[in-house]
């Protein structure tokens, strides 16, 4: 099952780490990527 989340003004690496932190640190969450580009996935 695939969910995509929109996170709108993340302009830096170190945002999209600590969003992707918080996500892994749920044991349900099998993978995260994030992409300051477009936003957070």
């Amino acid at each position: 099952m695939l969910h995509r989340f929109e996170v709108v003004n993340v302009k830096c690496g170190g945002c999209a780490r600590s969003i992707e932190k918080a996500l892994r640190a749920d044991p349900r969450v099998a993978s995260v990527a994030a992409d300051i580009q477009r936003g957070a996935e």
